[in-house]
């Protein structure tokens, strides 16, 4: 339905309140709030989280107040100040290029195969074999497995 959001989504929005919550003072009204209030969040996100997952809560938090000023909750948008800013792209590629790469070796994807569930299994084989991702194998539907071929044929994506 139509301005429903998943689950998921929900549960981290109110995480993202617990941590405004956590990190603006708690006898402040919104609009008494501050750029000084928001640069405190912003500081502790910076802290706690990498730049990705940074970049995330930032664009939540402005979905918090917002939605609030779209159900008329409060008088007036929130001004958040110029030092509440999301990581760059730069910042977010350098974090993400400084981590070492998350590759098995074969005797490691060997001991996976062998400790786990038949489902599991089938899904490691599957991605160690085709090359597919955690989401192209949880998007996988029946109707494009040919067993009596042996293939997998599913849609690409066009990538520029």
């Amino acid at each position: 339905m139509k301005g429903e959001i998943q689950q998921i989504s929900f549960d981290e929005l109110i995480l993202v309140g617990k941590l405004n919550v956590k990190h603006i003072p708690k006898n402040r009204t919104v609009e008494g709030l501050k750029p000084a209030d928001f640069q405190k969040l912003h500081n502790a996100m910076m802290k706690k989280y990498s730049p990705a997952v940074w970049r995330v809560n930032m664009s939540r938090v402005g979905q918090f107040f917002k939605w609030a000023s779209d159900q008329r909750l409060i008088d007036k948008p929130v001004f958040y100040g110029a030092g509440f800013k999301s990581p760059t792209k730069a910042m977010v590629r350098k974090a993400r290029n400084k981590k070492p790469t998350k590759l098995f070796d074969k005797g490691q994807v060997q001991l996976l195969i062998e400790n786990s569930s038949p489902a599991l299994r089938a899904m490691i084989l599957l991605a160690v074999n085709s090359g597919m991702n955690n989401a192209g194998l949880g998007n996988m539907r029946c109707k494009r497995v040919d067993l009596e071929l042996g293939w997998l044929g599913r849609p690409r994506n066009k990538t520029t």
